[in-house]
């Protein structure tokens, strides 16, 4: 019994974490044409061109290179990385509903990125992924190896928001993007290392 209210407070936590995530996606990035990196970026562009949402191409991207790196995975980090897979579509396809907030791009930006942040980082915490740019970059270092697995998916989320600032012709599009990206990191590292702060103390005297 024990064991099964472990894995259900992981799953939980994974479909709180993708609900933060497709908030923040759909309420407040969407609206202003900024993305975060990844797939939510191919995404936001799919969205805006051919009128795709975001739950239909989080869902075939993400399976497509779930497919390509699942051997690279564990097999609780598997059946993890892809219930945050199927979550974040389900919470992009209902968040779509919700109002959204697109006056303001540096507000969009901030909130978008911290809500962003809160999501994955709750995803990550519990070993998971809600796939993405990680899921490319492991099959990247596959070929790679010398690089580092952030470095690579820093790369690939440049790459991406570039290109959305190129289809959508705005460099301030592609300004606030990185923002976000900035934001949201911050936000990961934050709630990542929750509870795992510790302070130390030296104390120098000659009546140790």
């Amino acid at each position: 019994m024990g064991k099964f209210k472990e894995k259900a407070q992981v799953y939980i936590l994974i479909a709180i974490g993708a609900f933060f995530l497709a908030a923040g996606m759909n309420m407040f990035l969407l609206p202003c044409k900024i993305s975060s990196g990844g797939v939510g970026t191919i995404g936001t562009v799919f969205y805006y061109i051919f009128n795709i949402p975001l739950s239909v191409t989080n869902l075939v991207f993400n399976a497509i290179l779930f497919l390509a790196g699942y051997r690279l995975l564990g097999k609780e980090s598997l059946f993890r990385s892809a219930a945050g897979i199927i979550f974040l579509s389900v919470f992009l396809e209902l968040t779509d509903f919700f109002r959204t907030f697109g006056e303001d791009m540096f507000i969009s930006t901030i909130i978008g990125g911290v809500l962003i942040g809160i999501g994955v980082g709750l995803v990550v915490r519990v070993g998971a992924s809600t796939g993405g740019s990680d899921f490319a970059a492991l099959i990247i270092k596959k070929f790679m190896p010398h690089m580092s697995l952030a470095t690579l998916i820093l790369i690939l989320d440049c790459i991406i928001i570039a290109f959305a600032g190129f289809v959508f012709k705005s460099y301030i599009v592609t300004f606030y993007s990185l923002i976000t990206m900035f934001v949201s990191s911050k936000a990961i590292d934050a709630v990542v290392t929750i509870g795992d702060a510790a302070k130390s103390v030296f104390i120098i005297s000659q009546k140790h």
